[in-house]
């Protein structure tokens, strides 16, 4: 699936595949696969997806089950659970993020 730019879409997005985003999202993205969201794209959203990669906006949380990339022109305002994160130098998060294999947060710490 594709959102070309311009588009928008307020709602509950469930895919069974990946997707790219370019266009605007505002509501519940939920993917088996990759989701893409393009430099273009404002996404205000909790997407739950296999690997998310980010060029654009997304404002919201973020649970992806292998990994999520956020590229140089990535801005990110929320939270971000994954098992492996990168961040290009440039791109900017802002929120709480938890990322590693197991996934839970060690002992003693609240």
């Amino acid at each position: 699936m594709v959102l070309p730019q311009g588009a928008e879409f307020s709602g509950l997005v469930v895919l069974p595949e990946s997707a790219r985003i370019d266009g605007q999202i505002t509501g519940d993205v939920i993917a088996s696969g990759l989701v893409w969201i393009g430099k273009t794209a404002r996404v205000v959203a909790r997407i739950e997806a296999e690997a998310v990669v980010i060029e654009g906006s997304v404002e919201g949380s973020i649970e992806a089950r292998d990994r999520v990339d956020l590229f140089a022109t990535a801005r990110v305002l929320g939270e971000i659970q994954t098992r492996r994160l990168t961040l290009a130098d440039g791109s900017f998060l802002r929120g709480r993020c938890r990322a590693g294999a197991g996934g839970a947060d060690p002992p003693g710490s609240s």
